[in-house]
């Protein structure tokens, strides 16, 4: 109802009190003998009476008419790529409390991989987390797997909510131990379908033997088959919930060409794209939109629980459809959300079971040796690939950039800062190559603004501005110019050389695979060699500008 007839009914509904307060306020005055005109005034107001009974009855009808019609929220929470770091539980836990609205909370995978905590219990600690905040799915990860498929099962079985999963596939069909897709009728007539992506790329982001007679489908192809799916079953709303990783976000590159926007863009019909796997902290969400389409809204946070997306749909509640959506990103400030007592004696219990190995002090640094940005040379690069040249007795010690995971901070360092460092179980592994091919890897791993390697015994000079393939301007091995038919020999990591994509395409001999855990080095440098420190020697360079 607009304002005007609003004010007019009100007016209406004045003058019928004022009316009938005039009557009885001349009552006394009246003779008795007046019958008639008793009769015309009683006449008049139950006339009245009726006509303001009849206007407020059609009143009432059309108010509740509108507030039939009006859009209705339900929320959609979204966390990915925690990585064992349960610190922003109990913080989810009290948000997911507050909200008052139909809500349903979903993860996008990497649950534990990263942490004491995580590993030691080989995601066991995690999934009791999901379950007790009640998820409601989750997608797989690639570091999901990385104790191998059985332990994928095992951490399905123990869920309390679907795993996603819908282009993993063995022997043609798809592994039983996750869920293709499924719809929830969240309020009436509102179906949302979920279905889930895993990264192509998983062949390069696993070891084989984690991975053998498992394939991932193209992620666009399989989401147009799960739209045209959930759609035909009724699904009013379709939302993704990938491990894939965005291409691009405010003006940086995160490689590959087969993430979010490829999906979104190929698979029209997705309302929301809930992502991970880059860990990118979307300020805003990314909205695909087109000529003859729907806009298509992707979140991700940048991991670690430090955030939560929220999603709110607004969904019209007589079709079901989709009327308009909205997102925001949720820092998990304790602050704000106090923590949940329980969730909190749960994160502590698994901190404390880790704790006396973790606390271990093993020696000292000098100096923070940090790992940086990924834009450039890291103090913490320089340090761990010395630390690998050294012990592999090799020209050249590699790493990628991104393989490191945490910091060292002036003062005592315990067996837990080192495990942050390097949380994987990652082997030293001993390669040749040629010098051609080892100007290719440098080539390849100098990103549009991003450096994908850190080095020891090179020295590279680079312009990341110019085009892809001609970014590597200066490269010695040594103090000399590399020669293109020498053969250098190199010491880097297991996963490295043999599934990452830092080596993907380069010519290579693997000449040993050490039983010898790259975390152990760190742990014997530390002890035999404190107070550490390391600093930037300039072996990674940018050219000098003209």
């Amino acid at each position: 109802m607009d304002r005007k007839t609003r004010a007019r009914k009100l007016r209406k509904s004045a003058a019928f009190a004022a009316a009938a307060l005039a009557f009885f306020v001349r009552l006394p005055a009246l003779r008795a003998d007046d019958a008639a005109f008793l009769e015309s005034a009683g006449g008049k107001i139950r006339g009245l009476l009726q006509e303001h009974a009849k206007s407020r009855t059609e009143e009432l009808k059309r108010a509740k008419e509108e507030a039939d019609a009006a859009p209705v929220a339900v929320v959609l929470y979204e966390t990915n790529d925690i990585h064992g770091h349960l610190d922003g539980a109990p913080m989810l836990a009290t948000l997911l409390k507050s909200e008052t609205r139909p809500h349903l909370w979903i993860d996008s995978g990497d649950w534990f991989q990263g942490t004491p905590e995580g590993n030691m219990t080989k995601g066991d600690a995690v999934i009791a987390i999901l379950n007790k905040l009640g998820a409601a799915a989750s997608e797989l990860g690639n570091h999901d797997y990385d104790y191998g498929e059985e332990n994928v099962r095992r951490l399905a079985a123990e869920a309390h909510f679907p795993i996603l999963g819908s282009n993993i596939e063995s022997a043609g069909r798809i592994v039983d131990y996750v869920t293709p897709y499924f719809i929830k009728e969240v309020v009436p007539h509102v179906k949302i379908g979920f279905f889930g992506l895993l990264t192509q790329d998983m062949p390069n982001l696993a070891f084989p033997q984690n991975i053998a007679g498992l394939n991932f489908d193209d992620g666009a192809a399989t989401a147009r088959k799960m739209v045209s799916e959930l759609r035909r079953r009724g699904a009013t709303v379709v939302v993704a919930s990938t491990h894939l990783g965005i291409e691009q976000y405010g003006g940086k590159s995160y490689g590959g060409s087969k993430g979010d926007l490829s999906v979104a863009n190929g698979a029209p019909g997705i309302d929301v794209i809930l992502g991970g796997h880059t860990h990118t902290k979307m300020t805003q969400p990314v909205v695909v939109t087109g000529p003859g389409r729907a806009p298509t809204m992707i979140t991700q946070t940048q991991g670690f629980l430090e955030a939560a997306y929220r999603v709110v749909l607004w969904v019209d509640p007589k079709t079901g459809a989709l009327v308009r959506d909205e997102g925001e990103l949720i820092p998990l400030d304790p602050a704000r959300y106090p923590p949940d007592p329980d969730v909190q004696k749960m994160v502590d219990d698994d901190k404390k079971a880790v704790a006396a190995a973790m606390d271990r002090v093993l020696g000292s640094a000098s100096e923070d040796i940090l790992r940086g940005s990924g834009a450039s040379e890291s103090v913490m690069g320089d340090w761990l690939t010395d630390i690998l040249r050294r012990k592999g007795g090799t020209d050249l010690g590699v790493v990628n950039t991104f393989g490191i995971r945490g910091d060292l901070h002036r003062g005592p360092v315990t067996f837990g800062d080192v495990y942050q460092v390097i949380p994987f179980d990652n082997r030293l592994a001993r390669v040749e190559i040629a010098g051609s091919e080892l100007r290719k890897l440098i080539e390849k791993n100098l990103g549009k603004d991003t450096i994908y390697l850190q080095c020891s015994g090179a020295d590279i000079v680079y312009d990341l501005s110019a085009p892809q393939g001609r970014r590597l301007k200066s490269l010695k091995v040594g103090g000399a110019p590399v020669d293109d038919a020498r053969i250098y020999t190199m010491t880097s990591m297991d996963f490295t050389v043999v599934a990452g994509m830092t080596f993907a395409g380069i010519q290579k001999k693997i000449v040993e695979i050490s039983p010898i855990l790259i975390r152990d080095l760190l742990v014997e440098e530390v002890r035999k060699h404190s107070p550490v420190s390391a600093g930037l020697d300039g072996r990674l360079a940018p050219a000098p500008a003209r």
